[in-house]
């Protein structure tokens, strides 16, 4: 009995059930207590804000006595090593005009007017600071506290990451929340939320940290690598069932079943962001690659999923639907390769029956060309939005300034490339059934079918065509 049960189909479905709850235990086990971090980043950056304020008060008095000339000349070995050291940067602005700096690797612009300097923190094009300021007279004096490197781009060289003195993991996130700006800190409560407060109790900005479950990095692989295993199980047991239902309603239709299947379950776990955990991580993040106008290509790892789950199920079709061009050559040392010889000769007859389930009719032919041309369209405006929907470098001509997602965006356009083929190695196996005649008005139907659907679209001048 039990025997019986683990050779099921159920088995799998039992499996998949099994690692799911695994997964939702584990990551809901313990709520990891953030607020001894967000307290020790408090503590750091207040005593950075009173280091500032001493320095910017000398470099006042200084100006008052001394040129810029004289003040850069003053530590230059100080001030060259002061970013890389502690995050400090500091700046003299008079008459909205730059004249005095410590370090140039900051974007800020040279107009006084042109940054943003007005909110306690801002974010420039490489990093979160906050702007400590210092009136005096017609001079501006800032420091600049380095609080977080956030990059557009990113490469062995550029790396999202913290100041080193906050010793904080760079999955950590900073937020600016605009309900709370102006408000005073009253309580521990503000700390365990991750709100961070300015030695005055003013709000400053808030530390988003990951997921409970990624307390631990052990743990939060763990519950990754059991949803990956429900899923796969899952996959497994609809595969297993459909095969399970093909003598009784033919294998064309329990393929076309798997199909539908697989794409409800796809389209059910990103409508509910299932697994929870999977959006949780920066490859399910927009900050990489998001489309807001389809859910299915609502992040990076929507869209890997959604092609490995397409070359699935083109390669099953290529593999279940044997064309006569294939099914006349027998896999190596099988012995039903004579079968297959048999059953390409037959179906070359008019009367016979095609897919174990589907008559021959210029229907399947017609669709599947259809589809040809619908997936090309879908092929070359996800690959236009892996360029214009992301901030994933594509300098392929320069190795260093990729990163791992760069090279798994090519691994998902080698998929859909393959997946493609596959489709028309399919279609164009039963093309070679039908005769010239047929062969002309599906390819016809399914072309004018095209282009008016495209022009519906907007994406094809009929002027052109005609």
């Amino acid at each position: 009995m039990i025997g019986n049960f683990l050779r099921s189909r159920f088995f799998l479905l039992s499996l998949a059930v099994v690692c799911f709850a695994s997964a939702f235990y584990i990551s809901g086990r313990q709520e990891p207590d953030f607020s001894t971090t967000a307290a020790r980043f408090e503590n750091i950056l207040n005593r950075k804000e009173q280091h500032s304020k001493k320095e910017l008060s000398e470099l006042a008095e200084k100006t008052k006595k001394w040129k810029y000339k004289e003040l850069f000349s003053e530590k230059p070995g100080y001030y060259e090593s002061l970013f890389d050291r502690e995050g400090l940067v500091f700046l003299i602005f008079e008459n909205d005009t730059l004249r005095f700096w410590t370090d140039n690797t900051v974007a800020v612009d040279n107009r006084l007017s042109r940054n943003n300097f007005k909110d306690p923190v801002v974010k420039l094009p490489n990093g979160w600071f906050e702007v400590v300021k210092l009136s005096v007279g017609k001079k501006e004096l800032f420091a600049l506290i380095l609080l977080k490197r956030e990059y557009v781009y990113q490469n062995k060289y550029l790396a999202n990451e913290f100041q080193r003195e906050f010793n904080i993991s760079r999955e950590v996130e900073i937020k600016i929340d605009p309900d709370k700006m102006g408000q005073k800190q009253n309580n521990a409560a503000a700390v365990s939320g991750g709100d961070i407060y300015e030695k005055e109790k003013g709000y400053l900005c808030s530390l988003i940290f990951p997921s409970s479950s990624s307390g631990s990095t052990s743990v939060f692989c763990l519950t990754i690598l059991l949803n990956i295993l429900g899923l796969f199980f899952a996959l497994w047991f609809l595969h297993a069932e459909c095969g399970s239902l093909s003598d009784n309603i033919g294998k064309g239709w329990a393929a076309l079943l798997l199909v539908v299947s697989v794409a409800m379950l796809r389209y059910l776990c990103i409508i509910i962001h299932f697994p929870q955990v999977f959006y949780e991580t920066k490859l399910f993040s927009p900050e990489l690659y998001g489309d807001a106008s389809y859910r299915l290509l609502g992040s990076l790892g929507d869209l890997l999923i959604s092609v490995l789950l397409v070359f699935y199920l083109t390669y099953y079709l290529y593999r279940k639907i044997a064309t006569p061009s294939r099914a006349a050559l027998p896999a190596y040392g099988s012995p039903k390769g004579g079968e297959l010889a048999r059953e390409s000769e037959l179906r070359s007859q008019p009367s016979v029956v095609l897919w174990g389930g589907f008559r021959r009719g210029g229907w399947v032919s017609f669709l599947l060309l259809l589809l040809v041309f619908l997936a090309s369209r879908v092929i070359n405006y996800v690959f236009a939005g892996l360029i214009n929907n992301s901030s994933i470098p594509f300098t392929l001509n320069d190795i260093f300034s990729q990163n791992i997602y760069t090279y798994l965006c090519l691994v998902i356009v080698g998929l859909f490339f393959i997946s493609y083929l596959f489709l028309l190695d399919i279609t164009a196996g039963l093309f070679k059934q039908l005769s010239g005649k047929n062969k002309f008005i599906i390819s016809l139907s399914a072309v004018i079918i095209f282009v008016a659907f495209s022009h519906l679209l907007g994406t094809l001048d009929m002027i052109l065509v005609f």
